[in-house]
């Protein structure tokens, strides 16, 4: 309970962070001091949604789905690299149909993922964390 109360309070200090510091630019271009803010609302909800849902599902699932997780985001990565939109000289956004995202934002999701899986399955004598780094 203490996490969720924490993570709640980190959101509501960023929305007060976001609002003071975009309210007159968004008055003036979107005539609405509230924009971002309301903006920024819609995707934290939809975050603590997925939080949700996702806190449902049993950790020993994601075991199986490690490695495709791992070379979807690796197809990803490399797509972006030819079918990538250009945003400020950098692409790293893949678009499919309207719905927009970074596929580095998948890969760190499933590289932990798949870190996870790779440490739970070592040996005993591996679990030391300089011989597994220097001696695989």
């Amino acid at each position: 309970m203490t996490l969720i109360l924490n993570i709640i309070g980190v959101l509501i200090y960023g929305l007060i962070i976001l609002f003071s510091a975009s309210w007159y630019i968004s008055a003036n271009v979107y005539q609405n001091a509230y924009f971002f803010l309301l903006k920024q609302s819609v995707w934290i909800v939809t975050g603590l949604v997925l939080l949700f849902v996702l806190s449902k599902i049993d950790y020993k699932k994601w075991k199986e789905f490690a490695s495709w997780l791992l070379g979807i985001a690796t197809v990803f990565l490399i797509a972006v690299l030819f079918i990538g939109i250009p945003i400020c000289g950098a692409k790293r956004w893949l678009y499919i149909g309207s719905i927009g995202f970074q596929t580095g934002e998948l890969a760190k999701f499933v590289f932990v993922i798949f870190l996870a899986l790779y440490f739970s399955n070592l040996s005993e004598e591996k679990k030391n964390f300089l011989r597994t780094f220097l001696y695989p």
